[in-house]
């Protein structure tokens, strides 16, 4: 089962209108809901349709919501007003409707102010020009964090390494700074920027965005306060060797 966002005026979403208003007039004789709803009511920012589709890509479910304004029905501004909640009979029993009441409540919770009247006068204060809304996911573990694990290093990967700070040393503004600065953190983990940066007469922002570098090949650790070598740091260290007088 998945539970895709559609427009109210696609077709699945039009046969199991149809669907549930049969259903409405099954249980209350009425005809249906008489409710005039406009395919716009749905769009995001101010509202959202959803259907769940089965295994075979079948539509079994359906729902949406929609912002309100205030109304003699006892709306208030920004009030998300569920529609067309339905469950196809094939599919019940089977916990669709709280799927998608979830997603429902979720998207509502997600459109990012309190009521539509906030988002209005917000909206207001800006002026012309377009809007967006953004949705965010995680993406996934940092791919640097198993990097700075790997400190099995064969030949060649010292040497793409070693080639690799030796263009930053020639990019640098002070001269050579990486293997002195992958030394210092070493023997002074843990402690503030402001200080690793002053003991080699250094600003502080220009030093941490140095060290930010050290960090996306896989080589210092940001800790609360201050940094530390990672196993791949330490490794390529060793293999560095010593500074030349």
């Amino acid at each position: 089962m998945n539970i895709r966002r559609v427009a109210f005026d696609r077709p699945d979403a039009v046969k199991l209108n149809d669907e549930v208003q049969a259903e409405y007039h099954v249980r209350y004789g009425d005809g249906g809901d008489a409710t005039l709803l406009d395919p716009a009511d749905f769009d995001p920012p101010n509202g959202v349709y959803f259907i769940v589709y089965d295994e075979t890509d079948g539509p079994v479910a359906t729902g949406g919501w929609r912002a309100q304004d205030s109304n003699g029905e006892g709306n208030l501004d920004g009030d998300a007003e569920l529609k067309r909640m339905f469950v196809v009979e094939r599919a019940r029993g089977r916990g669709l409707a709280r799927r998608i009441l979830t997603a429902l409540e979720d998207d509502a919770r997600a459109a990012g102010f309190g009521s539509l009247a906030e988002l209005r006068r917000q909206l207001e204060r800006r002026g012309d020009g377009p809007v967006y809304r953004v949705d965010f996911h995680h993406a996934g573990a940092d791919p640097r964090e198993a990097l700075r694990q790997a400190d099995d290093l064969p030949d060649e990967e010292v040497a793409r390494l070693r080639s690799r700070l030796e263009r930053l040393d020639r990019a640098g503004r002070d001269g050579p700074w990486t293997a002195a600065t992958l030394r210092l953190i070493g023997d002074r983990p843990g402690v503030r920027a402001a200080d690793l940066a002053a003991t080699v007469g250094r600003e502080r922002h220009p030093f941490k965005t140095d060290v930010r570098k050290l960090k996306e090949l896989g080589l210092t650790e940001s800790l609360e306060v201050g940094y530390r070598l990672s196993p791949r740091g330490r490794a390529l260290l060793a293999r560095l060797g010593e500074p030349t007088v």
